[in-house]
């Protein structure tokens, strides 16, 4: 493992990675709905994630 500042350059580059791909979706009208209103509902709460977000960052 390299410093805290080269994890955190090498997160932000794997996050960059990540977004910067595309993918098309096909959906029939129905699954579309069902797409849309999972996307438009409110989110729910993951005790998991709630934990990992108040910790502190390794390069903090």
């Amino acid at each position: 493992m390299g410093s805290p500042k080269e994890q955190r350059n090498d997160v932000i580059r794997d996050a960059g990675s990540a977004f910067s791909t595309s993918e098309t979706l096909v959906l029939d009208e129905r699954t579309w709905e069902q797409f849309v209103a999972a996307l438009e509902s409110p989110p729910r709460d993951i005790p998991q994630l709630v934990e990992l977000f108040r910790a502190k960052a390794p390069w903090d």
